[in-house]
């Protein structure tokens, strides 16, 4: 066999080969001239081509064969369509998954937004034509600056919006709509502002994807005072469909996709089997609490006297001697006194062990779901056994997952938000060139004073820095702003 596969591989390559050269090497194989139709040679198979600028293999599972949009389900993942689409919204009232959400969200947004412009600062002495692109970079920056000035005026902070738009961490996306005006008056007047910017709930719409590649091309969505019919399926023609709103004016925030998928992935998905343990161990909980942590009362009634009408404590009827004794045990349970026949035996039964099993039960299953969202436990729960070392590498785990969701933020905002504002008001040549850019320092402020120690040295030493590192250094390392304009040149 493997010398009839060099047979053909010869062929292939128009290598001739000739009977003497069998036999020299032994090859028991016949040539293709002995060889009959019944058992003809194999042609090599040619090379697949594809065009490369085609998408072929389908991205969408339900509908791998269609060509065309799709308007997928709300829910994301096997979770949420046994569950119900608000099973992570459950899961997020948890005490500490909670406040793991909110360590989240308050550490990537607690240095605020910056806008920065376009281009780095101009050093001295440079071209005119530099300072001059420059400073158009500036302009177009500080427009974007008073849009979102003027936005927290006639609607809210674009941080408040930010803090909702976080939630995708654990509901896998989350929508918001952009609603533009003109502004009136002052520098930028008859320029495009914007009226609001609002995150939506996801029962309000369905969102539109392409079966190749699963682009985002809006959403069906939940209008007032239109149509509010909400499908999924099929979309062949979306401006044809009446409440179907374009992607250009929705901003799709996500931290984790499947193949793309634009509904995202949860981080509480890994949380759910912590989490549903401890619900288990909570019920178990309270009642070991209201059975043995107070200690337990056991009665022995005396002999019945057939003589004597007993009254219950509790109903005030008459009863026999042992329902009158349950009655008044039963009251001494609820924190009060309780009277007994003469001859009754009172017992008081402490537990012979503790309920630590509980607690580190609790302790063990806080841990798996915290550290299953914020990638360690150490920033939240106090290791028993653990060092100085230990918790470093967990503040820095903290930090990288912080400015990886800082770094997505300000992407989205920068390509969609700033890009879509520039383009409408300047045009679309200079949205390419001056479009500004959204920053969220990268910087750490327990490591502000080494990082300022380290940045001091490099430059006592005299090291070359360009324009490009300083202010690299300044806004990610150090954390300062930016943006400062240069003097302008000596023209003469």
């Amino acid at each position: 066999m493997g010398t009839h596969c060099a047979l053909i591989d010869m062929q292939k390559h128009s290598v001739p080969i000739t009977e003497d050269e069998v036999v020299a090497y032994g090859v028991t194989t016949p040539l293709s001239s002995d060889l009959t139709t019944s058992s003809p040679l194999r042609t090599p198979i040619a090379d697949a081509v594809s065009d490369p600028a085609t998408p072929y293999v389908s991205s969408s599972v339900e509908y791998p064969f269609y060509w065309g949009g799709r308007a997928v389900p709300r829910e994301i993942d096997e979770a949420e369509r046994e569950f119900g689409v608000d099973i992570y919204d459950k899961m997020a009232t948890d005490s500490r998954l909670g406040a793991a959400i909110r360590t989240f969200k308050v550490g990537a947004l607690a240095n605020g937004l910056t806008v920065l412009p376009s281009h780095s600062q101009v050093a001295p002495g440079s071209p005119a034509s530099e300072f001059a692109t420059f400073k158009k970079s500036c302009e177009i920056r500080d427009y974007v600056n008073h849009v979102l000035e003027r936005l927290a005026r006639v609607d809210r902070p674009i941080t408040d919006t930010l803090w909702n738009a976080l939630d995708c961490a654990y509901k896998g996306h989350k929508l918001a709509e952009m609603t533009a005006d003109l502004i009136v008056g002052g520098p930028y007047d008859g320029l495009m502002g914007l009226a609001s910017f609002r995150t939506k709930p996801r029962e309000n719409y369905a969102l539109v994807l392409d079966s190749t590649t699963n682009r985002f091309l809006g959403v069906i969505g939940k209008v007032p005072g239109g149509s509010i019919a909400l499908r999924t399926g099929l979309v062949w023609d979306a401006a044809h469909i009446p409440n179907m709103i374009a992607a250009e004016k929705l901003i799709n925030f996500t931290l984790d996709d499947r193949d793309g998928d634009p509904r995202g992935k949860s981080w509480l998905r890994d949380s759910y089997d912590p989490w549903y343990r401890k619900q288990q161990v909570k019920v178990e909980h309270l009642k070991a609490l209201m059975r043995f942590a107070g200690g337990m009362i056991s009665v022995i009634c005396p002999e019945e006297d057939k003589a004597v009408r007993y009254q219950n404590p509790v109903t005030g009827k008459y009863d026999t001697l042992m329902n009158c004794c349950v009655a008044a045990a039963s009251q001494m349970s609820n924190g009060r006194v309780g009277g007994f026949h003469a001859g009754t035996q009172l017992s008081v039964h402490f537990p012979t062990s503790s309920l630590d099993a509980f607690i580190a039960a609790n302790d063990m299953l806080d841990r798996e779901m915290v550290t299953s969202f914020l990638l360690t436990a150490r920033t939240m729960i106090e290791a028993r056994y653990g060092s100085r070392a230990d918790s470093e590498t967990a503040q820095d785990s903290l930090d990288e997952l912080i400015a990886y969701a800082r770094s997505r933020l300000c992407k989205l905002l920068t390509e969609k938000m700033f890009y879509w504002l520039v383009r409408c008001s300047y045009g679309v040549a200079v949205a390419d060139e001056f479009c500004p850019v959204a920053s969220m320092e990268r910087a750490s402020r327990p490591d502000f004073a080494a990082n300022c120690s380290a940045v001091g040295s490099l430059r006592s030493a005299g090291w070359p820095l360009t324009n490009e590192q300083t202010d690299y250094l300044n806004t990610q390392v150090l954390g300062l702003p930016s943006g400062v304009l240069a003097a302008e040149p000596n023209v003469v």
